[in-house]
C-alpha cells in the first residue's frame, strides 16, 4: 500500500499557545528531582534506542527535545556570568532574566535556588506580569527572549567544552527543538512526528535551533 507526500497543515493540533508548557504540574516530585546526566558522555552511553527518545537525525536535521539532551536548555550544567553568578542551566539563567524583567523578585529568588529545570520551567510561566498579560508576553518576547536565551546558549558552551564539542561534532544541517509545545523557540512538533523533518511543515519557528545553529559555527573550536 502506497501513501501520498505527507500534508502540512496547521488544524487544532497544531495551533499551539507559545507561552505556557503544558505538562508541568504541581507534583512535589519537581521539587526533589535530580539531574540524570552528569555530561555528554552519560547520554552518549545510552542505547542508540533511548538517545532517539530525546534526539532524531533525519535528511541533514538534528531534532532534539526534553532535558536528557545536551542540546536542551533542561540539561544540566554549570557556568558563571559577568555578575560572578553561577547557573546550573540555561533554562535557569532565562526565567531568572524574565522574572527580573517583570519585577518579580520573588520568583526571580526561588529560580535562583531551584535546582529542578521542570520546577525553573513552572516558576517562570507563573511569573507576576507574565502569566496573566499577553500584552506583557508579547514585549518579553520581542525585545528581550531571543537575546537573554542566546547570551544564556553563549556562557553555557563557552565554558563547557565537552558541550561546545558536542554541539559540533554531533549536529549538521538544520538543528531544531521539536517541541510541541512552543511555536516561537521550538518548532511546535514533536520529535516523532512525521512533519518534524520537513521545515515547511514546522507551525513554529525554530528560534532556538537558530540559536544553536549560529554558535556552531560562532564559538572558537575546545
Amino acid at each position: 500500500m502506497t501513501t501520498g507526500p505527507i500534508a502540512c497543515t496547521t488544524d487544532s493540533h497544531t495551533k499551539i499557545d507559545p507561552h505556557i508548557y503544558r505538562p508541568l504540574t504541581n507534583s512535589p516530585l519537581l521539587r526533589t528531582w535530580k539531574f540524570p546526566y552528569k555530561n555528554t558522555n552519560n547520554f552518549l552511553d545510552l542505547p542508540r534506542t533511548q538517545q532517539q527518545l530525546h534526539e532524531r537525525r533525519v535528511n541533514g536535521i538534528t531534532l532534539f527535545f526534553g532535558k536528557e539532551s545536551p542540546l536542551s536548555n533542561m540539561f544540566p550544567c554549570s557556568f558563571t556570568d559577568a555578575t560572578n553568578i553561577t547557573w546550573n542551566c540555561t533554562e535557569q539563567y532565562y526565567q531568572y532574566h524574565k522574572a527580573l524583567y517583570f519585577n518579580d523578585h520573588r520568583s526571580a529568588n526561588a529560580i535562583r535556588a531551584s535546582y529542578n529545570p521542570f520546577h525553573i520551567k513552572r516558576l517562570g510561566n507563573l511569573i507576576q506580569g507574565y502569566s496573566q498579560n499577553p500584552a506583557g508576553r508579547h514585549s518579553w518576547r520581542n525585545l528581550h527572549a531571543l537575546s537573554t536565551l542566546t547570551s544564556a546558549c553563549k556562557l553555557k558552551f563557552s565554558q563547557n567544552p565537552h558541550l561546545r564539542n558536542y554541539l559540533r561534532s554531533h549536529t549538521d544541517g538544520i538543528i531544531a527543538e521539536a517541541n510541541p509545545y512552543d511555536s516561537f523557540f521550538g518548532i511546535g512538533l514533536h520529535l516523532s512526528d512525521p512533519r518534524a523533518t520537513i521545515p515547511t511543515c514546522w507551525p513554529g519557528l525554530n528560534q532556538m535551533g537558530h540559536i544553536l545553529m549560529e554558535l556552531r559555527y560562532e564559538l572558537p573550536s575546545p
